[in-house]
């Protein structure tokens, strides 16, 4: 069993809501012009705790799967299920 503890950058935190930009699909701490795409590190953390939301445009989304530096949103188009693959800065 691996446990998984909230520091003190945690605290009364509910959720990370993360931006995805379609256009690249990756993902960004705002969307400002000059947002930061996020980390690999930020992103497997977000995760582990069950926080991650991914926000693109007005709708939000569930990350179902973490792998390396990439996350994967599902959603339902035209009654059929579709997975897109967002992107974090790898690790260096």
């Amino acid at each position: 069993m691996e446990r998984v503890f909230d520091d003190a950058n945690d605290k009364n935190v509910a959720s990370y809501v993360v931006y995805g930009k379609a256009s690249d699909s990756k993902l960004y701490d705002s969307t400002a012009e000059d947002a930061k795409q996020i980390t690999q590190e930020e992103l497997a953390n977000f995760f582990s705790k069950g926080r991650l939301i991914v926000k693109v445009s007005t709708a939000s989304y569930a990350v179902v799967k973490v792998a390396a530096n990439k996350a994967y949103t599902v959603d339902l188009v035209s009654g059929t299920v579709s997975v897109t693959e967002w992107s974090a800065k790898a690790a260096e």
